[in-house]
């Protein structure tokens, strides 16, 4: 394999479905719903895939904004146990997975471990790209519960995390260069991703440091997400949630960089947007509704400032 999918080169009408073939082909589980966030005749991609060896690929993605998830109700028809490990490029993006909230705000590549067995969440506002090596979950001999402790404790401050970001490079400009080499890399590929996995899992959370997912920012960042479509959600809320003054709850969010309020907002259009294209027979003020809005004017003024578009315009350009 190689180049897999181009969107330049077919018709915008079949995008979504030529997205889902190409990086199921690369090793995406069958269960992700993968739903472009742009509209389809803008939206660019491509995707390159090789096998590395017996239950191993590796995946290049360069894309638009878009977001690939997968729900509980999808798994309960289909299970996929593969792990995949992920280096994404910085922006503006945001991943979620057993409890654990993700979001790029470094000018580095991050690294994510992915469960494709259990339910998760990845959103990307701007173009980026990512590269990913999938491995079946019966090469890597792990206990469930070992994968679920890495993808919540994994950190950039982990021994191994700087040495597999730099594998996975190497590993691409290998498959580029030179693809007949990749057989030979398989045993490595398994044996490190295996000895990431178990020694982010045994790492004590004291020892995570002060960044870690559980600290207060990272508590506050997945009861956002949780609660976003409360149209009650407020810092006085979220403060109280926490057990925390409102003084403090924005003192510990300043190191975001992003308003509280802003942030809200967007994760609220975010999920509106992409509700509009999967539920068409909902009616625009009955998706402002759902997504915490009480007024349907004041959110077609907030998604036209973030999206240049009206909500019903975006409707429409995603038939």
């Amino acid at each position: 394999m190689a180049l897999l999918l181009d969107t330049t080169t077919i018709d915008s009408r079949s995008v979504v479905d030529e997205l889902h073939h190409a990086l199921r082909s690369a090793g995406a589980a069958p269960t992700a719903t993968v739903t472009p966030l742009v509209p389809h005749h803008r939206f660019r991609a491509q995707v390159s895939g090789w096998t590395i060896g017996e239950g191993a690929t590796l995946m290049h993605v360069e894309s638009d904004p878009v977001s690939v998830a997968t729900t509980r109700s999808r798994l309960r028809t289909e299970v996929f146990e593969r792990v995949a490990i992920a280096a994404v490029s910085p922006g503006s993006w945001s991943h979620r997975q057993h409890g654990v909230l993700v979001e790029s705000t470094d000018r580095a590549s991050t690294l994510l471990i992915v469960d494709q067995a259990c339910p998760y969440d990845f959103r990307r506002s701007d173009r980026g790209s990512a590269v990913v090596l999938t491995i079946d979950a019966a090469h890597l001999n792990l206990p469930p519960s070992a994968l679920a402790a890495a993808v919540r404790t994994l950190r950039p401050s982990h021994g191994l995390y700087q040495l597999y970001l730099s594998f996975l490079d190497e590993l691409l400009g290998i498959a580029v260069a030179n693809p007949a080499l990749l057989p030979e890399l398989n045993s490595t590929a398994i044996l490190l991703t295996h000895a990431l996995i178990i020694d982010v899992a045994d790492r004590p959370a004291a020892d995570q440091g002060p960044d870690a997912p559980g600290d207060l920012v990272a508590r506050i960042r997945r009861h956002i997400d949780e609660n976003v479509d409360d149209p009650d959600i407020s810092a006085d809320t979220i403060a109280q949630a926490h057990s925390i003054s409102v003084r403090t709850l924005y003192k510990a969010w300043a190191v975001t960089g992003i308003g509280l309020q802003d942030h809200i907002m967007g994760r609220r259009l975010d999920r509106a947007r992409e509700t509009l294209i999967r539920e068409p027979d909902l009616t625009v003020s009955a998706v402002a509704r759902r997504h915490g809005f009480v007024d349907s004017t004041h959110f077609t003024h907030r998604f036209r400032d973030r999206f240049s578009v009206t909500p019903r315009d975006w409707r429409l350009m995603n038939p």
